[in-house]
């Protein structure tokens, strides 16, 4: 029952903020007058993602491919509301895999990857939703094949459904063929 009821808020919530988006677009109007509108903002603005990290721990390089060398980054990410707890959510996402520079003010190098994912209804959420960790799971295949030993530097950005983007970043170190994770 647990699970139908947070299947069905959060099916409310994006529809919700849906709405106000649309809002000024001429959708989602009510013939009601009075502060439902502002009520509605409220509430989304209290729902919607504030923040967003990358799971440090769990995101790793794999070798989906069985060659011995990591060919795919799984990326754990974390959507927070503005009461601080895990939500599933809509937006893209965008990813990009850099060279980490050292000795430098920036850090950031060549970028390596980027790739974008579109998570614009139940289908996708339920593609990248982790029931067991509760978080988004993404799998992207690196263009390159294979990814070399170093340190490199992810950044993670979410276009929220109300047009606000978050970011993330984490400094990834691959080591060795020893530390790839199995796909």
């Amino acid at each position: 029952m647990r699970r139908f009821q947070n299947q069905a808020c959060h099916s409310i919530l994006a529809g919700l903020a849906l709405c106000v988006v649309g809002s000024g677009l001429g959708g989602c109007q009510s013939s009601n007058t009075g502060d439902g509108g502002a009520r509605m903002e409220a509430f989304v603005d209290l729902m919607i993602p504030r923040r967003i990290e990358i799971q440090k721990y769990l995101t790793r390089p794999l070798d989906v491919e069985g060659g011995g060398r990591a060919d795919t980054i799984e990326i754990i990410l974390a959507a927070y509301d503005s009461f601080g707890h895990g939500i599933k959510t809509t937006g893209a996402f965008q990813f990009e895999l850099s060279d980490m520079r050292m000795a430098s003010g920036d850090k950031v190098g060549r970028r390596r990857a980027y790739w974008r994912v579109e998570i614009d209804d139940a289908a996708a959420v339920a593609t990248h939703w982790d029931h067991l960790s509760r978080f988004f799971k993404f799998e992207l295949a690196l263009p390159d094949g294979e990814l070399a030993p170093g340190q490199y530097i992810l950044d993670a950005r979410l276009q929220t459904p109300t047009g606000e983007m978050l970011f993330d970043q984490y400094t990834l170190v691959y080591r060795s063929e020893a530390q790839v994770g199995g796909g």
